[in-house]
């Protein structure tokens, strides 16, 4: 009898299976053949690549189509690949994908489950507008000079340390924690003089490659409507909270106004003590994670070309020397080098590889231009829409030599193709701190390189290859950098 319900099971789900694994070939959309329950993100799924990756390959296997149809395990998704309809979708027809293709329980995680980046219609538009003061040029502006302070404990640590190997992130995310804790709550972080600082044990518990909070993020973005498992550690969220309700008390208690963006945040209108921490706790992943990693591959990359390296020293201590010796908002503004230098680097390895955007109505997609085949298709609300950042950032077509780092690509502003370069994503759902964290970056790699002759220790990998099961593209083994003090 149990045998007999057992194989009934098996013949039921082998016909879901199949029957929804064709889904995309009834339609007569090309793309390649999917396997039982894997679909076709098999090898993300059993680490041997990112899921970006694999959506890389792809993307650069069907390069006369203007999108592809793939599942990602038994869900239908459709891969976009013409840059119009990546327009089109982010930017144009914005209001049939509202909405990101990720699910998070507010119960289980109620800090990450407010994450603008999470949040849906209605919600999300109530969240950004109170966020989006944190971020406007005149805030980014004063605090600025704290970002440049803080720069001083990275460098005395880094002479500190003299010919041994230094871990870039973790350095990084020490630089990237006092610039949050500064500019976000006006007090000193510490991290780089004390190695259990608030602010870097709150960065530490929240996501570190390899750890099990890694992979269960990346497999809640694998299947989001599956997974209600909690992401965030419990640890980072009761820190995130005890931090904004103590930081809320003192200042209530000692009437303490100092206009930054904790200030912002206290005031918003009607918000819980929830939501307040919920906007401290995207803060501090945002920008210490991200934005550390971002940095990480930035300084690789520089390591890895000494001639770049050269030639943004030298545009630094050339714009310096014009402004007396000073790093400023507007002094950073005249290195079009290093924002060359950034941009390529995020182009090569941006931070998020792809999105998943959610159509939330009936939308047809058709072919824009002659170099695609003449294709068209209908998408049933629900449908998942596939961005393939890393693969757009790496077509030839695009970015000719895209395995090779060449800054000057950016400086030609014709070659840095609008709309698919997005190392923050586009549209209306493009990173609201991203002019937060490209300050962050500036101040941090200027200094640097400023200060230091930064070579590749034998400790770092090559060539890189990324973390399997990891939200954000990360490099195995870490990089690490020898850093040779120069006298200025």
């Amino acid at each position: 009898m149990w045998f007999l319900l057992l194989a009934c099971f098996f013949l039921l789900l082998l016909y879901y299976t199949f029957k929804h694994l064709k889904y995309w070939q009834s339609k007569g959309i090309p793309g390649p053949t999917p396997l039982p329950l894997v679909g076709n993100i098999g090898p993300g799924i059993v680490g041997i690549k990112t899921v970006s990756e694999v959506l890389q390959d792809i993307y650069l296997k069907y390069e006369d189509c203007p999108f592809v149809g793939i599942y990602r395990m038994t869900k239908p998704c459709i891969l976009l690949r013409d840059p119009e309809l990546v327009k089109n979708v982010l930017i144009k027809d914005f209001q049939y994908f509202l909405n990101n293709d990720v699910n998070i329980d507010k119960k289980v995680d109620p800090l990450l489950a407010r994450n603008p980046f999470v949040l849906k219609g209605e919600e999300w538009k109530k969240t950004r507008q109170a966020a989006t003061p944190n971020f406007a040029t005149g805030k980014i502006k004063s605090v600025f000079p704290l970002a440049v302070n803080v720069t001083k404990d990275m460098v005395e640590y880094l002479e500190k340390q003299k010919s041994a190997a230094v871990n870039a992130k973790d350095m990084f995310i020490m630089y990237n924690c006092d610039v949050v804790a500064v500019c976000g709550f006006g007090s000193d972080g510490n991290s780089f003089k004390d190695p259990n600082a608030q602010f870097v044990n709150l960065a530490r518990t929240f996501l570190t490659p390899g750890s099990l909070q890694a992979v269960k993020l990346g497999v809640s973005l694998l299947l989001p409507n599956l997974v209600t498992v909690k992401l965030a550690p419990k640890a980072f969220d009761d820190g995130v909270i005890s931090l904004t309700e103590q930081t809320l008390k003192y200042r209530q208690e000692n009437n303490v106004n100092r206009n930054d963006i904790f200030d912002i945040i206290s005031k918003i209108p009607s918000a819980s003590v929830i939501d307040k921490a919920a906007h401290i706790a995207n803060l501090i992943i945002d920008g210490f994670e991200t934005s550390s990693t971002s940095m990480t591959f930035i300084i690789y990359e520089l390591a890895s070309n000494q001639a770049c390296q050269k030639e943004l020293r030298k545009e630094i201590n050339t714009v310096l020397e014009k402004n007396q010796g000073e790093l400023s908002y507007e002094s950073v503004q005249d290195m079009v080098y290093l924002d060359a230098c950034i941009k390529e680097t995020m182009r090569m390895h941006p931070p998020v590889g792809h999105l998943s955007k959610m159509c939330t109505e009936t939308y047809t997609l058709t072919s824009t231009g002659n170099e695609y085949k003449n294709m068209s298709v209908t998408l049933d609300k629900g449908t998942p829409v596939i961005i393939p950042i890393l693969g757009l950032h790496m077509d030839p077509k695009l970015f000719p030599s895209p395995e090779k780092y060449m800054p000057e690509r950016f400086l030609d502003k014709s070659e840095a193709a609008k709309y698919v370069f997005m190392p923050f994503g586009n549209g209306p759902r493009m990173c609201l701190g991203n002019r937060f964290a490209m300050m962050q970056l500036k101040v941090g790699i200027t200094e640097l390189v400023r200060n230091f002759e930064v070579t590749l220790n034998e400790k770092t990998r090559q060539p890189i290859k990324y973390v399997p099961f990891h939200f954000l593209l990360y490099p195995k083994g870490g990089v690490w950098i020898n850093c040779k003090k120069i006298d200025l």
